[in-house]
């Protein structure tokens, strides 16, 4: 077996997002080796003496690109620093020593993706497969299959998903299945208002999908939660439900469940995303910004903003330990959470502001990925699958790390022969993603291929790998903290894409926030993080366009129009403006508001004459009618 692909070490640091930290209050120290003014250009000359607005983006991912090639089209010059050597955040991908193709984990790309179709159309690319089914698997064996649902009759939402699903749910019965149906009603409620989202953050996502009986609020069986909900959500969210907030992962469901019959409907890239999107899309960029539009191994230290009407500076540390200057008008930041507290930490001007603190206090979670080149045939029953609750390793504490295998020979262009080439010693591909891999991480790289081989595969599908298989090549990536997890009470943390007192610095990627004012795609979502891009740079363009006079804007005009999710159906929409309605009411009611208050937090609204109750019965003074004859009362 070869020794398993290490990550170069720019992109293990910059993807694990490994904070500078400078004592609050300083400044941080000058570079002692001397500075490059390192400035991109574009190959065209201003057709003005007014120059053309300068955008630096910080970040090489979907939020990075995004924005990048948005200012691009708004007529900015425009440079992207990542501290990958190939920018492309946890899209990027390698080669083994013996050239095979790997990467960060396969991601999806589901059905209400509308912006990226966009951005494929766009570049002229056919980078996706068909929709596949996908399985689930516990230990207990196969616990259900998701077929294409597009594919079927076209039925009122959620009819259609609990019609088409249920006969493929081997473990669970029926009664654990309608025991879902409370959950409707918190996925009318919780996003009627910003108030109600905030609210259902500060909850657990466990606490709300099993309800309070107690209290009189049903929610799912014991058993729906543990073998689909929980699962299907660490798979999804990359933590389990007792760790995320109620409303990201009723974000998650609300679009995979609620919203379209066929948003669930998943298709993969035909090779590693990297190099099917990115390379033909980092192509498009130079040809449109010239060949420094982007400048991988630039880790971004500091951020300068500078007098307001000056220009911001950001400094960045080249691969060969040079400090070098790149001057904006404009600074999106675009990396993922750990990197951005490392940014903020040592720019004293991003540091002091409100709506950047909650940043540093935003978790994050662990993320594995395994890529196993096997000597045998091994074909699984569906290309696609999750799993969760194994003790992996023989770890009782892994039973909560969940994830994903993948048939790479039926899903990648590049393995689809392998069986048959007499000339290579591979005869399948397998991916294994593991999520919320605290409990994993620590182990050898032998020790994790060694996991993904006998828990994963052998575990999920015995009957579909040799007992003699052996592993002829791999890859083990880690990520360290390296993906976003929306906790309870993480809302109120995320920034927004226009940084209040900070008016030409804008930030993108997946911790922006997300609520009822917000684009439809959420969560860990590479739609979200593109949109997030698209949106940073509409806004610098905006402000570019304010200031009077001062920008050459002709070279714009040509930026993509976002694509909202499609609208909810008619019945939807309907229930949920009754669902928003009686929000309102509740907080405008002052009655109905105490009533409300009481009873979420547990207890029993405090009826007139009940020990404790603020209202006496009966009243003082309450004028009783006299009592009848003979009465002693």
């Amino acid at each position: 077996m070869q020794t398993p692909l290490a990550l170069p070490s720019a992109a293990r640091v910059h993807l694990r997002g490994s904070p500078v930290r400078v004592p609050r209050g300083t400044r941080p120290p000058r570079p002692s080796k001397p500075r490059v003014r390192a400035e991109g250009k574009r190959p065209t000359a201003p057709s003005s003496s007014r120059p053309y607005p300068k955008g630096i983006v910080v970040g090489g991912g979907w939020a990075g690109f995004g924005a990048a090639w948005q200012l691009l089209k708004h007529g900015f010059d425009v440079t992207l620093l990542d501290s990958s050597p190939d920018p492309g955040g946890l899209s990027a991908g390698w080669r083994t020593a013996n050239g095979r193709a790997v990467e960060a984990g396969c991601k999806g790309f589901w059905r209400h993706y509308g912006n990226i179709d966009a951005l494929a159309e766009e570049l002229g690319i056919s980078p996706f497969t068909p929709y596949t089914s996908s399985a689930f698997y516990s230990p207990k064996g196969k616990e259900v299959e998701a077929p294409v649902l597009g594919d079927l009759p076209r039925l009122p939402t959620p009819f259609g998903t609990l019609l088409y699903t249920s006969p493929y749910f081997t473990q669970l019965s029926v009664e654990d299945r309608i025991s879902a149906l409370p959950l409707a009603l918190d996925l009318l409620k919780y996003n009627a208002t910003k108030e109600s989202y905030l609210e259902y953050d500060n909850k657990s996502a466990r606490d709300v999908f099993l309800g309070d009986p107690m209290n009189g609020r049903l929610g799912a069986s014991e058993a729906l939660y543990a073998q689909f909900l929980a699962p299907i959500l660490c798979a999804l969210m990359f933590a389990p439900p007792e760790e995320l907030s109620a409303s990201a992962a009723l974000d998650v469901l609300y679009r995979y469940v609620l919203a379209h019959q066929d948003d669930f409907d998943v298709r993969w890239c035909k090779g590693t995303i990297a190099e099917e999107i990115f390379t033909p899309w980092a192509a498009k960029m130079r040809e449109t910004g010239g060949p420094d539009v982007l400048r991988g191994g630039r880790r971004v230290q500091t951020v300068e903003l500078g007098e307001p009407g000056s220009r911001a500076r950001v400094v960045a540390t080249a691969a060969n330990g040079t400090s070098e200057i790149y001057d904006a008008d404009v600074v999106v930041m675009a990396t993922g959470v750990g990197a951005a507290r490392g940014i903020i930490a040592s720019s004293p001007e991003l540091r002091e502001c409100p709506d950047l603190a909650g940043i540093k206090d935003v978790p994050s979670t662990d993320v594995v990925a395994v890529r196993l080149f096997l000597d045998k045939p091994v074909r699984l029953p569906n290309v696609s699958n999750v799993f969760a609750g194994f003790a992996l390793g023989g770890d009782d504490a892994a039973v909560n790390v969940a994830g994903t295998f993948f048939d790479l020979c039926r899903l990648h262009d590049e393995y689809a022969h392998v069986a048959a080439d007499p000339t290579d010693d591979v005869r399948a591909v397998v991916e294994i993603d593991m999520y919320n891999a605290g409990a994993v991480l620590g182990l050898s790289d032998a020790e994790l291929v060694d996991v993904a081989l006998r828990d994963v595969l052998k575990g999920c599908v015995p009957g579909c790998v040799p007992g003699d298989v052996s592993v002829v090549d791999s890859s083990v990536l880690r990520f360290k903290g390296g993906v976003t997890k929306f906790a309870p009470g993480t809302a109120s943390l995320l920034p927004k894409t226009r940084v209040g007192g900070l008016d030409n610095f804008f930030v993108a990627g997946d911790y922006v926030w997300q609520g009822p004012d917000s684009h439809g795609a959420r969560g860990l979502s590479q739609e979200k993080a593109l949109v997030s891009g698209l949106c940073a740079a509409d806004a610098a363009a905006e402000w570019a366009r304010k200031k009077t006079g001062r920008f050459d804007m002709s070279r714009g005009g040509k930026a993509s129009v976002i694509r909202q999710t499609a609208p909810d159906e008619d019945h939807v929409a309907a229930a949920k403006a009754a669902a928003r309605a009686m929000d309102e009411l509740e907080r405008s009611n002052p009655i109905a508001r105490l009533i409300k208050e009481t009873t979420s937090g547990g207890g029993s609204f405090p009826f007139p004459g009940a020990p404790g109750s603020p209202f006496p019965f009966p009243p003082p003074g309450f004028p009783f009618p006299p009592p009848p004859p003979g009465s002693t009362r």
